[in-house]
């Protein structure tokens, strides 16, 4: 699925993902930008968490 636009709040947002199966996330632009000056180690840890917590139990091994 694709959007013309993107999601204007965070509802819009919350709608999106609800709907959404998987979800690919290119570290190259505006996403690595959030995590700026953060070791890549924690925010792998962080992401974990937030998965693990929704429900997410069938992640691949820390490496």
């Amino acid at each position: 699925m694709t959007f013309d636009q993107a999601p204007t709040s965070a509802g819009d947002l919350r709608r999106i993902l609800s709907r959404t199966e998987a979800l690919l996330l290119d570290f190259d632009g505006p996403i690595c930008d959030v995590f700026a000056g953060v070791p890549a180690h924690l925010v792998a840890e962080q992401l974990r968490t937030v998965l693990a917590d929704g429900g997410h139990t069938e992640l691949p091994p820390r490496s």
